[in-house]
């Protein structure tokens, strides 16, 4: 089975850039709740779209789903609700892909940001050797299974940085090297290989499109979605404790842009048949604000 291992943040699929001033719990809170009372009121807040889809597609097709879910649920156990439920589950099945030029052109909420960074990690055997040490690493059972936040299923993601700290202090690693702590050693490689992909060539690029210089690293963390190991993705929603989140593909699984990290064509519906993949081939990175919902979806071949 394909597995989607991403560089991500301590609430999602992904690894999270965040304002070095961040914002205190309420009064992140208090943006949240305006930011939701603001998108239940405005359905336009954000466009998100495929390659020759337009805002008014996106507008017909959420009306679609809203009047088959209707009829599904009030006509239930007659053929016009099973026909709608029939419905439902064919526009469920189409997995589309996100358009990145076509929504930053029709998005009137300028100040969202979803886009893509072809080759953050140029080098095929960066990638490779860092999908190598997560596979040593399961091997010896630490990736993490405690519950996830956002649904309660294993997290399988091992934490990199937390707060804009390494989880090891390098001369504490190099102090136990000779006791052969494999552990210790795998992170150490890990943090070693990660250090310039983002810090030399991600961050300055998120400075640049935020036109923030005080944004600063936060959070970088490991995950792998493997069905054999219980988790094929995560549901949507947003990282409102971040500023900007980030994910890198470390395999080609979302290459093709109807797989893995998706994002929704519609703030207000969050129905399958809405879902917009990132094409995201190896060494690729997304990159999006807090206020973009998303989740993460692998299916198997």
């Amino acid at each position: 089975p394909p597995s989607f291992p991403c560089l991500s943040s301590s609430s999602s699929s992904s690894y999270s850039l965040h304002d070095a001033s961040r914002s205190s719990y309420n009064t992140r809170r208090f943006i949240t709740r305006q930011f939701f009372q603001k998108q239940r009121s405005n359905s336009n807040s954000l466009q998100i779209c495929t390659e020759g889809e337009t805002y008014k597609d996106v507008q017909k097709l959420q009306q679609l789903i809203e009047e088959l879910t209707y009829k599904a649920v009030h006509r239930r156990g007659t053929e016009d609700g099973l026909q709608a439920l029939m419905e439902l589950g064919r526009l469920s099945a189409v997995r589309r892909p996100f358009h990145f030029l076509a929504s930053a052109e029709g998005s009137p909420q300028r100040n969202s940001l979803a886009t893509v960074l072809p080759n953050v990690v140029p080098d095929e055997n960066i990638t490779q050797d860092i999908v190598s040490i997560i596979d040593e690493l399961q091997r010896m059972d630490c990736l993490g299974t405690n519950p996830d936040s956002v649904d309660g299923l294993p997290s399988l993601h091992i934490n990199l940085i937390s707060d804009g700290i390494s989880i090891l202090e390098k001369e504490d690693t190099e102090e136990n090297a000779e006791a052969d702590d494999t552990f210790e050693r795998c992170i150490q490689s890990l943090l070693e290989l990660i250090h310039p992909i983002i810090y030399e060539s991600l961050l300055p690029k998120v400075q640049e499109m935020t036109k923030d210089a005080n944004i600063q690293v936060g959070d970088v963390f490991l995950r792998r979605y493997d069905a054999n190991a219980g988790r094929t993705g995560i549901s949507a929603h947003y990282d409102v404790y971040s500023k900007v989140t980030a994910v890198i593909a470390l395999d080609d699984v979302a290459a093709n842009g109807d797989n893995g990290l998706f994002t929704t064509a519609s703030a207000t519906c969050n129905h399958a048949a809405m879902r917009r993949y990132f094409p995201l081939r190896r060494g690729d990175a997304a990159v999006h604000t807090w206020d973009v919902l998303h989740g993460v979806d692998v299916q198997s071949d």
